[in-house]
């Protein structure tokens, strides 16, 4: 587009013809073609003609303004041919956002032809933003982006391009951004997309059982255009024996149904069993042209999954309806469609590690795609994190100490000339390479994140020459980003007087309630005072545990070595030696734990419970002699307690149910609870209430 620049000049008269002032506008006019001006030149065409015609006597009165008004119009269609255009604002010149949805549901069909000439800036979206493909398609994210470039103004407008299948699942508050967005003033252009390609589908598949134990399988096929496709159903175990094929001749927006039946034999009762469709010649949308539909078994088996057979004989002893089946750890399914062929699981498991991660997240799949859970013992819980556990999120109770027994963690960290130098490490090819001492500890101090919670609080103190505390997170929860940013602020340099740090950190008081641990790093080069004896008597009342990480080499500086040593020999403080600053993170977790303390709870206990649980009429309280310190899970309904702990209680999780008794109960601990009378009726009757309907 071209660009011409025009003065238009307005002179106002009086009426005795005295000039009294010129106003003047400018501004910018586009024109698309501008070589069609020349055309221009014709606009004198009415005059000469007129000037012709009037020499030749032919017009007698000619009207000069007809002529003129002629002329006016000829040079007006030019104009307009050239295509002129003239800026609106500051605006103009900005760009549209094009937010053009690329999910897989608009595969094949052409985002809308922009003009040439429109500056514009295009984002995809679809799983999330700028995302291409993907199942679902989000739109909130698209519009927070689109109401943030206006606000900022950066776009003259928002054109979104999609076919309107979005996914609403989840916490994506799309309504507040579209109202943010239309709030924003500037325009907002909608295009559908409505030109998908030929499709067919399998747009319903279901399996039944008859009361005469036949399979009764009903198939619906779909289709937008006119299609010629093959149905394929077969057993999914065994796709080279087909239960039905037939050839479709499938009409634009209709559809055909077929209902099948399939004899079924013993084992079709004890397993469940998966059945597929399938379209044959694929077509743009390959992922609808084949569907799966499971029959569960009629008949009910229970799993128990444990050290070793006969740790629940009660439960074994009394299954009711249902058969009970041993299963060892190492045999526990990775694939939550393998647990389909029971209708609730046992798992007797203390340590929460008794499954490795992909069994616990098949089984916990498993429950909330509705089958049943009875938990003796909890899921794991060696550190905080391990709270979003795919089995602790099904559980009904989490082995949760970590609140019970809040810490004030203060880390005492080496910042003197020698953590400047480099250590030398080794790649994941296991090639060396150097990484700076101070960069690694810090790296160890961030790594509390996974062990430490929001009722926690962190210090951390940096010495050299002298101590400071460089982050502390108050009464507020740790924060690692500012954390971060504090230590990367510090630039290691100077002497080590450890002393001063040392007197900083005892100190510090310390908040009613909580465990206080100090964790002192050092590689051990101290240039300072240090008396060990001194420093001892700085934890002398017993208010603040220490732990001590030395980080030189073996045979470096024993004189400062042997004075920590001493120190923690006085204190009776763990001391680890460090010939490398790999595998910090690990010592700093087992520091935490041990100050925090066991989540198993010993001693001789009377739990209290309902006159029934799950039917099951309670004679005696129970004894225990140990329990887990757990916290009672999202919505879960607490049953059984100890003194207010809670160590029984039933959930609903997804479609499936799950009960969690949080103690211990492998062999040799808790013989007391073993003994009592009604353990194997209330276990059996949990069993009866997580079971999942037959069929």
């Amino acid at each position: 587009m071209s660009y011409f620049h025009f003065t238009i000049a307005i002179v106002v008269f009086d009426f005795h013809m005295t000039l009294i002032t010129p106003i003047h506008f400018a501004a910018s006019i586009q024109f698309d073609s501008p070589w069609l001006l020349v055309s221009l030149a014709l606009a004198c065409l009415p005059l000469v003609l007129a000037k012709m015609a009037k020499r030749r006597g032919g017009w007698a009165d000619v009207s000069w303004v007809s002529v003129g008004l002629q002329s006016l119009a000829i040079a007006a269609v030019a104009v307009a041919l050239a295509g002129p255009g003239l800026p609106l604002g500051g605006n103009a010149d900005l760009p549209w956002l094009i937010l053009r949805d690329a999910s897989a549901s608009v595969r094949e069909q052409a985002p809308p032809t922009l003009p040439a000439n429109l500056p514009s800036k295009v984002h995809n979206f679809g799983g999330s933003l700028s995302q291409d493909g993907g199942r679902r398609t989000k739109v909130g994210p698209a519009l927070r982006l689109a109401a943030a470039r206006v606000e900022a103004k950066k776009t003259s407008g928002t054109i979104i391009w999609s076919d309107g299948q979005f996914s609403f699942l989840g916490n994506d508050d799309w309504q507040a951004a579209a109202v943010a967005l239309g709030q924003a003033g500037r325009e907002v252009l909608i295009v559908p997309a409505t030109s998908p390609p030929g499709d067919a589908k399998i747009s319903n598949f279901q399996a039944n059982r008859r009361l005469d134990g036949a399979i009764k399988l009903r198939v619906t096929v779909s289709a937008n255009t006119p299609q010629l496709r093959t149905l394929k159903v077969y057993r999914t175990s065994s796709p080279d024996e087909p239960i039905f094929v037939t050839a479709l001749n499938l009409a634009a927006n209709d559809a055909a149904v077929f209902n099948l039946v399939e004899q079924s034999t013993h084992a079709d009762h004890v397993a469940a069993i998966t059945f597929t469709a399938e379209l044959s010649r694929a077509d743009s949308f390959g992922e609808n042209d084949s569907a799966a539909t499971m029959l569960l078994p009629s008949m009910q088996r229970v799993a128990i999954v444990a050290a070793g057979q006969g740790v629940l004989p009660s439960i074994a002893s009394s299954p009711g309806e249902a058969d009970v089946q041993y299963i060892a750890p190492a045999d526990a399914p990775i694939d939550s469609r393998n647990w389909l062929d029971y209708a609730a699981v046992v798992l007797v498991d203390s340590t929460g590690e008794l499954l490795d991660a992909d069994q616990r997240a098949a089984l916990s799949e498993y429950v909330t795609g509705g089958g049943g859970l009875l938990l003796i013992g909890a899921g794991p819980h060696a550190t905080p994190a391990d709270r979003d556990d795919p089995l602790n999120r099904v559980a009904a109770l989490i082995a949760n100490p970590y609140e019970r027994q809040p810490m004030d963690v203060t880390v005492v960290l080496d910042a003197s000339g020698s953590m400047a130098g480099r250590a030398e490490l080794e790649d994941r090819s296991g090639e060396p390479i150097l990484a700076k001492k101070f960069d690694l500890a810090t790296e160890a101090v961030a790594s509390l994140k996974r062990h430490l919670t929001d009722a926690d609080r962190l210090v951390v103190i940096t010495f050299s020459d002298d101590a400071a505390i460089t982050y502390d997170s108050g009464t507020s929860p740790p924060d690692f980003t500012a954390l971060h940013d504090s230590l990367s602020a510090v630039s290691p340099g100077g002497p080590t007087h450890v002393m001063a740090a040392i007197k900083l950190a005892a100190d510090r008081s310390v908040s009613p309630g909580r465990e206080s641990l100090v964790i002192l790093l050092s590689d051990l080069i101290a240039t300072g005072e240090f008396s060990a004896v001194e420093a001892a008597s700085l934890f002398a009342d017993d208010k603040r545990s220490l732990a001590i990480v030395a980080t030189a080499s073996p045979g470096e500086h024993d004189s400062q070595r042997s004075g920590l040593e001493r120190l923690a020999e006085l204190v009776g403080a763990p001391i680890v030696r460090r010939d490398r600053l790999t595998g910090l993170a690990k010592v700093f977790g087992s520091f935490i734990s041990s100050t925090r303390g066991p989540a198993i709870r010993r001693g001789n206990f009377t739990a209290t419970s309902a006159s029934e649980l799950f039917g099951a009429g309670i004679a005696s309280q129970p004894q225990l002699d140990a329990y887990i310190l757990s916290a009672v899970n999202n919505r879960a309904e607490p049953l059984m307690d100890i003194s207010g702990d809670v160590i029984a209680a039933r959930r609903r999780a997804g479609m499936g149910r799950c009960v969690s008794m949080a103690f211990p109960l492998e062999p040799g601990q808790n013989d007391s609870l073993r003994s009592w009378p009604q353990l194997g009726e209330v276990l059996s009757a949990a069993v009866r209430w997580t079971m999942r309907s037959g069929g």
